[in-house]
C-alpha cells in the first residue's frame, strides 16, 4: 500500500509501492517524510489498516506535479510507477523488455499469433513454447471423440 492510480497535475500515474522501505523513498522524495514517520504507516499491514486516513493525503501529494515529473523523480528513487498511457508498442519497445526477448509470435492457424514469452529464465530446463492458444472449436471433434472412447471403453469394462 499504496498500489494503486492517483491523478497528477495533468493525467494519472499508477504507483505501486512494494514495501516498508520504498514507501520511506517515495515519502522522502515526495516531500512528506512526515508521513513515512507516521506511526500509523510504519507498515504495509498499517498503512493497509490506516488506507483511508493515507490515500487522501498521497492524492494531496500527488497532484502537486505532473506525470512526467513524478515519472523521473520517482524513477531516480527505484520506486514502480507507470503512467496509464503505455500502450503496447511502448512496452514492448522499452530496452529491458527487449531485452529479455519478451516479445514472441507462434504459429497460428490465421497466421502468426503475438505473445509474451514467460520473463522467469531457468538455468537447466526452457521454457518452451510450441504452439499459439486454438482458434474457436478448433480441437472439438478431437476432445469429443477422446470422450467418446473413454466412455465406450468404460461401458465396455463395466459389462
Amino acid at each position: 500500500m499504496p498500489y494503486q492510480a492517483f491523478a497528477t497535475a495533468d493525467g494519472h500515474l499508477m504507483l505501486a509501492i512494494g514495501n516498508d522501505r520504498q514507501f520511506a523513498r517515495f515519502c522522502a522524495v515526495a516531500g512528506c517524510r512526515e508521513l513515512a514517520a507516521d506511526p500509523r504507516y510504519a507498515t504495509n499491514a498499517l498503512r493497509l489498516q490506516h488506507r483511508q486516513l493515507l490515500v487522501p493525503l498521497l492524492r494531496a501529494v500527488l497532484s502537486s506535479r505532473n506525470t512526467g515529473d513524478w515519472m523521473s523523480l520517482l524513477a531516480t528513487c527505484a520506486i514502480p510507477c507507470t503512467d496509464r498511457s503505455t500502450t503496447l508498442p511502448q512496452v514492448f519497445a522499452r530496452p529491458q523488455v527487449a531485452h529479455r526477448e519478451l516479445k514472441m509470435s507462434l504459429p497460428h492457424a490465421t497466421g502468426s499469433a503475438p505473445g509474451v514469452r514467460n520473463p522467469i529464465r531457468y538455468s537447466r530446463t526452457a521454457v518452451e513454447y510450441d504452439r499459439s492458444a486454438p482458434c474457436s472449436a478448433e480441437h472439438t471433434d478431437a476432445v469429443l471423440a477422446e470422450r467418446l472412447r473413454t466412455r465406450t471403453a468404460g461401458a465396455a469394462d463395466a459389462a
